[in-house]
């Protein structure tokens, strides 16, 4: 686009801009309205206009950029990325004695908190809850139906339907907990 636009102005693409101005200005006489009578320089005036302040905007953010791409390569030369910095600095810490004689020594990092007393008892008690729970909604839906009936208001197989699916979540629960107390037992 841009050779395109110099190409209109009769310049080349690495033109200064004294030359580029100059080009426009003789292009703009030539073509201005008022002296050139032809019907297509109207047209042409204002595409000549376009590509000089094509031109212009593209200079302006190609030196932007040049600016700023300088300072950030100036930037990454004295100075270190934030990121890149950090990584550096934690291989280094990490390759050092004393990283080595920290994890050695730090013995309270490696303790299973199942294999603590306090750890068991937690879970022991938790299993035991979530047991009762299972449990629970597994038998109470069952004993108060046969025990109260189905309610007015409710259908037989209202009622029925939520007996199973409670039953279901139930049963669901203490199979799970089962299962993570023998993988718990199995771990020792």
């Amino acid at each position: 686009m841009y050779s395109a636009y110099c190409k209109i102005l009769g310049i080349h693409a690495n033109s200064s801009s004294e030359e580029i101005k100059r080009a426009f200005r003789q292009k703009a006489k030539q073509l201005h309205p008022d002296i050139n009578p032809s019907p297509d320089a109207h047209s042409e005036f204002i595409k000549t206009k376009q590509a000089f302040e094509f031109i212009q905007k593209y200079r302006t953010c190609q030196a932007l950029y040049r600016r700023r791409m300088s300072y950030y390569r100036e930037r990454a030369r004295t100075k270190p990325q934030h990121r890149s910095y950090y990584r550096y600095e934690q291989a280094r810490y990490r390759m050092s004695k004393e990283y080595k004689w920290r994890i050695h020594c730090n013995k309270k990092a490696d303790i299973d908190f199942k294999a603590t007393l306090f750890g068991k008892v937690i879970f022991i008690f938790f299993h035991l809850m979530f047991l009762f729970v299972g449990f629970y909604s597994l038998l109470y839906p069952l004993i108060h139906t046969i025990r109260y009936g189905v309610e007015y208001e409710k259908t037989l197989a209202g009622t029925i339907v939520a007996v199973v699916c409670a039953m279901l979540f139930g049963l669901i629960m203490i199979s799970m907990i089962t299962i993570s107390g023998l993988n718990f037992n199995s771990s020792k």
